[in-house]
C-alpha cells in the first residue's frame, strides 16, 4: 500500500515536470521517461514483466512507424519515450489505455484551444500534458 502511493507521487511529479517543460520548450528531458519507467521497479512482481514489456513493444510498434511516416506532423521522439516508459510501468493493457485516453484528449482539447487563440492548426503543440494525463489515469483506476 504504501509502495502503491511512493509510486504515485514519484510518478505525478515526473509527469508534472516532463508536462510544464514541453508545454515552455516543447522538449522533455531523458530522465523524466527514464523516471517514470523506474518507477515501475517500485514494488515490481515478476510475474509482471510480460505484460509490462508487452505493453512497451505495443506502444512502439503503433507510435514509431507513425513518427517515421508522417514527419513533420506525427508524435516526436519524447511523446514515444514516455509513452512507452508509461505502457512499462502499467503493463499492457493499461499502458494502451493511457495511450488512447491521452491521444484522444489531445485531439478533443487542442482544437478548441487552439480555436479560442486563434493558432494556426499545424502548429506543433505540447503532447506530453495529455499523455501523462492518460498515464495517471490509468495508474489510479
Amino acid at each position: 500500500m504504501i509502495l502503491h502511493i511512493v509510486r504515485g507521487i514519484l510518478l505525478a511529479g515526473f509527469l508534472l515536470y516532463g508536462s510544464i517543460h514541453d508545454i515552455r520548450t516543447h522538449t522533455m528531458p531523458d530522465w523524466v521517461w527514464m523516471g517514470v519507467a523506474g518507477t515501475a521497479l517500485l514494488g515490481m512482481k515478476l510475474s509482471a514483466l510480460p505484460s509490462m514489456l508487452l505493453g512497451a513493444a505495443a506502444v512502439l510498434l503503433i507510435e514509431v512507424p507513425l513518427a517515421v511516416l508522417l514527419k513533420d506532423r506525427a508524435i516526436g521522439g519524447a511523446d514515444i519515450k514516455l509513452s512507452a516508459a508509461g505502457a512499462f510501468l502499467l503493463g499492457w493493457q493499461k499502458g494502451l489505455a493511457a495511450l488512447i485516453l491521452g491521444l484522444t484528449l489531445s485531439l478533443i482539447v487542442v482544437p478548441i484551444v487552439r480555436r479560442i487563440r486563434h493558432e494556426d492548426s499545424r502548429k506543433a503543440f505540447a503532447l506530453v500534458p495529455f499523455l501523462a494525463v492518460g498515464i495517471m489515469t490509468a495508474h489510479l483506476i
